[in-house]
């Protein structure tokens, strides 16, 4: 949709370029500059994409400090603590969600992050770390409630992180 936008932009400013439903464009001046338009909407798209993708944790906390952050603020939000396999999948979800934004749209997670998770959790394999993430990310997608509650502990918790 972006590159019918920028197309958009070019027809309506140069009427030499001819793009109509993607027909073929005729080789002119026009096509070059939409070329370059293009090319420099892609560049600028990568880098906003690198920006928005980027760990939000700071360098300064650990995962430990980190999911003592969490269970801080998940028991003042008035989460039953009793209900570790919730807990567990919920910090699973938002660390992954803090350090790498992109696992939600279909990223691999990065090298370590399971290895990590597993030693913080007690879990003695990676793919339980991926089955309570898949199933944590299907919950905040499809309960409003839920990604409510996620949402508010995975903000207070990195407010928290980064005052420290």
């Amino acid at each position: 949709t972006w590159l019918l936008g920028a197309v958009n932009k070019l027809t309506k400013n140069n009427r030499s370029i001819v793009l109509k439903d993607f027909e073929i464009m005729q080789l002119s001046i026009g096509s070059i500059k939409a070329l370059k338009l293009v090319r420099k909407e892609i560049a600028e798209l990568r880098d906003y994409e690198k920006t928005i993708s980027a760990t939000q944790i700071p360098d300064t906390v650990g995962i430990r400090e980190l999911y003592g952050i969490y269970l801080e603020v998940a028991s003042e939000k008035g989460v039953d603590m009793r209900q570790t396999m919730t807990l567990r999948k919920n910090f699973i979800f938002i660390y992954v969600w803090l350090y790498s934004p992109g696992v939600l749209l279909g990223d691999r997670m990065p090298r370590g992050l399971r290895g990590n998770l597993m030693k913080l959790l007690g879990i003695s394999a990676p793919s339980a770390i991926s089955n309570n993430f898949s199933e944590a990310l299907s919950y905040f997608r499809n309960h409003r409630r839920v990604r409510q509650e996620l949402t508010e502990i995975a903000n207070e918790t990195l407010r928290r992180a980064c005052s420290r």
